[in-house]
């Protein structure tokens, strides 16, 4: 896939009759993906084109595309999809680090043109995951889509596997949530960060980069990880339309604390972060989340997914305070003859390094 603007000429991954199912090379959709209802079902951030554009277009390696069934052109349904390559093999995901990525499929769609297209799209998702030098490809769906998908994907080869995040529900608004999911300790860390002299708010505008960045950076040392590019964050602060937004948290003017947050349809994800250890009497992490939980709020959403906790209980335990729950999504991969194989190998490495 390419990393040039717009799109080049559809490949044709499968047909059926009247509807066939065409994979677009690019960081923008083409025209055909604005047929497709703009509510109906509701999205996830990693549907919205700024996403895309923002991952090809900053992160080295990476290159974008668009699964779409369609027919007489009209969007029957579809999937953003992530290229990443590294040597001679590549992976194509519909998500990024954890994020969702699933096919959208509108409900309004007849029963029996649903069934033609779920078909369809998971038998061009299985040709693309069989292409020269690709490793595997990846969907990252919530359960209540995985069940409708599963048994087509299941046809396809492809293997599951629930993974577990936590996430915080808002029914009722701030002050149900605050009353029924805030526990009171959380509540008392809130209040001694206000009075100690911290401020918080949320905003779009790119430059609180500039004072994000230097905290992020120190904190990817400290759990020995390579930093995203800054550019990467300013792109879908400036590309997101409002969808991406940061909250913050100051003390004396400096920032010590913000969160990178980015709206779906019906949620948040709180999806990157970092706070300065110094400050850490503050409790500037709680009232972040105080904060991200406040702004989901205004946005009528309902729930802020917190993201997964990796099986750590400390980080499970400090999320359940805020009033999360354990949710799941179901993740589905797709493997080439050498994935399976790389993949077998490395399990066996692990295994013998345990």
């Amino acid at each position: 896939m390419t990393a040039d603007s717009g799109y080049a000429p559809a490949r044709r991954l499968h047909g059926d009759g009247e509807i066939c199912v065409n994979l677009y090379r690019g960081d923008r959709p083409p025209t055909v993906w604005g047929t497709l209802p703009q509510d109906d079902p509701p999205r996830a951030f990693s549907h919205h084109d700024y996403w895309i554009r923002s991952i090809v277009r900053h992160i080295p390696g990476h290159s974008g595309g668009w699964l779409i069934a369609e027919t007489g052109g009209r969007a029957l349904g579809g999937v953003p999809l992530v290229e990443s390559r590294k040597g001679p093999f590549r992976r194509f995901s519909a998500h990024y680090m954890g994020t969702p990525g699933y096919p959208l499929l509108p409900a309004s769609l007849d029963l029996p043109v649903r069934g033609r297209v779920v078909a369809g799209l998971c038998r061009a998702l299985r040709r693309l995951s069989r292409g020269g030098g690709t490793l595997d490809l990846n969907l990252f769906m919530p359960a209540d889509h995985s069940v409708f998908w599963r048994r087509e994907l299941s046809r396809c080869g492809a293997r599951h596997r629930d993974v577990s995040h936590s996430a915080i529900p808002l029914d009722g608004g701030i002050e149900t949530v605050e009353q029924r999911h805030f526990h009171r300790t959380r509540r008392k860390e809130r209040n001694r960060a206000l009075r100690a002299g911290c401020e918080a708010g949320v905003t779009s505008d790119p430059q609180i980069v500039d004072a994000y960045y230097p905290v992020y950076l120190a904190a990817t040392r400290r759990w020995g990880v390579d930093p995203l590019p800054s550019p990467f964050f300013r792109s879908l602060l400036e590309q997101g339309g409002g969808r991406a937004f940061m909250s913050w948290v100051r003390f004396e003017g400096r920032l010590i604390g913000a969160h990178l947050n980015l709206e779906g349809d019906r949620d948040v994800t709180a999806w990157n972060g970092a706070t300065l250890p110094e400050h850490n009497d503050k409790h500037p992490a709680t009232l972040l989340i105080w904060t991200d939980l406040e702004e989901a709020c205004r946005r009528g959403s309902s729930c802020l997914d917190l993201g997964s906790h990796g099986g750590l209980a400390g980080v499970a335990n400090f999320k359940k305070l805020f009033g999360a729950e354990d949710r799941f999504r179901s993740r589905y991969t797709l493997s080439s003859t050498a994935g399976r194989l790389l993949g077998g190998l490395s399990r066996r490495l692990r295994g013998r390094s345990d």
